[in-house]
């Protein structure tokens, strides 16, 4: 090959490797006007941005003013950003009421709305009282308040049942990172007079790696996931909830009207960061739950059972849970039971400069507890 081929050849090959990259990081715009490269109204169009971006190895997908119905939860890979602007709102369906009893064998529900209901998707059925499921069933077709079933109820469904979907809004599992949502409404579709369960549902973000209780993180952990400027709503599950979760960090959220917990460090998150947000009106502001090296900072809680708790999960053998993190600088403000609670083996914790309504619990001797201020 003479020289001419070869600087012929090269700047293929770069102009190449430019493209891909410029690709890479391009942005997907999702709408409801048309313009967007998806739209829509519900979850599919962002999805199928999340699809794009993921086949590109990354980038960003800007959604744009609308209010987007989510029935089935996005899952987020490594390298994807969610930004919003103002006026983009991401709602989860809401749950929906039986008002006429069905019998076993029988292939229609009749409800009390079904606005927010859509064909070909699956649906919880739960009993008018308590958390346990009576049937997942997958919805044909819908007419005039009956949803008509692809199969036949396993059992009887008594009337004032509760029907809802099961999903998060956006889910991250595996080994994923670099993962950014910003400037988002998100709004987990509760209605205060239909119960349903949450914790590990109905959450707007759930990030779970790999692990068991007995050993720890069997795989690589999640790694800089970032909640940024959101305003997060109206769930039944937490918030924002991480398990073996590394050096990620929540930041700017407003987050009001949690069935659940604020925002949850779950098992095995080290190194995690919680600032500059407030959290209204949830069992706790922050749970940390055999986390550590994490910092809670410059927050306020106001109206939580608890503002900020630690503690140990019986069944985790590992050494080094809660211990290391810092709660420093937050406002915690009429807490139903207590503003700080640090429990049975949190170690070197440290409490500096909070002004805190309620007091502070500590069960063991080497955490630091100094410059609080009681409101």
């Amino acid at each position: 090959m003479n020289k001419l081929s070869l600087v012929l050849a090269l700047t293929v090959l770069g102009n190449q490797w430019l493209l891909a990259n410029a690709d890479s990081g391009s942005v997907i715009v999702v709408s409801q006007d048309g313009t967007g490269d998806f739209n829509g109204t519900d979850e599919k169009p962002i999805r199928e941005a999340i699809k794009k971006a993921r086949q590109r190895g990354g980038g960003t997908v800007q959604i744009r003013p609308g209010n987007y119905l989510i029935r089935r939860g996005l899952k987020l890979t490594s390298g994807i950003t969610i930004r919003g602007t103002k006026g983009t709102v991401l709602k989860l369906a809401s749950p929906v009421t039986v008002t006429a009893p069905a019998k076993q064998g029988q292939d229609f529900l009749v409800v009390d709305n079904t606005s927010e209901l859509a064909a070909d998707t699956y649906i919880d059925i739960y009993p008018p009282a308590g958390d346990k499921k009576v049937q997942t069933v997958e919805i044909r077709e819908i007419e005039q308040g009956k949803l008509i079933l692809s199969g036949q109820l396993h059992q009887s469904v008594a009337k004032k049942s509760r029907v809802g979907y099961p999903s998060n809004v956006f889910f991250v599992g595996g080994s994923e990172k670099n993962i950014t949502i910003e400037k988002l409404v998100i709004d987990g579709g509760r209605k205060k007079d239909i119960p349903m369960p949450g914790h590990c549902e109905r959450c707007a973000l759930l990030a779970h790696g790999v692990w068991t209780y007995e050993d720890g993180p069997t795989a690589p952990p999640i790694e800089n996931v970032r909640v940024v400027d959101c305003h997060i709503r109206n769930c039944y599950g937490r918030a924002v909830a991480m398990y073996s979760v590394v050096r990620s960090k929540v930041k700017g959220c407003l987050i009001e009207d949690i069935a659940d917990e604020g925002i949850d460090l779950d098992h095995f998150c080290y190194h995690c960061d919680v600032t500059g947000n407030t959290v209204k009106r949830s069992v706790t502001g922050v749970t940390i739950n055999d986390g550590s090296y994490c910092t809670i900072q410059d927050n306020r809680f106001e109206n939580c059972d608890v503002g900020v708790t630690m503690w140990w999960w019986h069944q985790c053998p590992q050494e080094n849970l809660n211990v290391e993190n810092v709660i420093k600088n937050n406002v915690i403000t009429s807490p139903k039971k207590v503003g700080i609670s640090l429990g049975k083996k949190c170690f070197r914790n440290k409490n500096i400069s909070n002004i805190v309504e309620g007091g502070i619990n500590v069960t063991e001797s080497d955490n630091v507890v100094e410059k609080n201020t009681p409101k």
